[in-house]
């Protein structure tokens, strides 16, 4: 199992299985942070699978390995319960006698406003399938300034 994460401006699905997605594959950000969205492309090995329902959960880090926290105290995260129509996703589907690697794609909608302060962070995902590594993907966040844009 190969997963991939990227971040977007905005991003949803589709009913055949592709990602729409604006702004995607950005490092830069500002403060408080816009919307964005975390997109997972999970790739499915021939005999891999991945079950119906399964719990994405993630987690903010500062660059120091500290789990940022809302002005609230909470911890800056998220869990979501997702649901796939691959139960058995890994059986291996040919196109004209060519193997087509079987992709699950989950978006995470972010809303706007953390409250961050410029640095280096990065979204740590974890998925509830054994074996799987966590996912990370990283970004900086910038002082807004009125004349810049990100």
């Amino acid at each position: 199992m190969n997963i991939t994460a990227l971040l977007a401006d905005s991003a949803q699905t589709d009913p055949t299985g592709k990602v729409h997605a604006l702004g995607l594959g950005w490092s830069l950000t500002v403060t408080p942070t816009p919307p964005m969205a975390l997109l997972l492309f999970i790739e499915l090995s021939v005999g891999e699978h991945l079950l119906e329902r399964y719990t994405v959960t993630g987690k903010l880090f500062d660059s120091n390995g500290e789990q940022q926290l809302t002005k609230h105290s909470q911890p800056v995260g998220f869990k979501a319960e997702m649901h796939s129509d691959q139960v058995t996703a890994g059986l291996s589907r040919q196109v004209g006698g060519v193997d087509v690697p079987e992709k699950v794609i989950t978006v995470i909608p972010i809303p706007p406003g953390i409250a961050l302060k410029p640095a280096r962070y990065e979204w740590v995902v974890s998925i509830d399938v054994p074996d799987v590594a966590d996912v990370k993907v990283s970004f900086a966040v910038v002082p807004a300034l009125a004349s810049d844009s990100v």
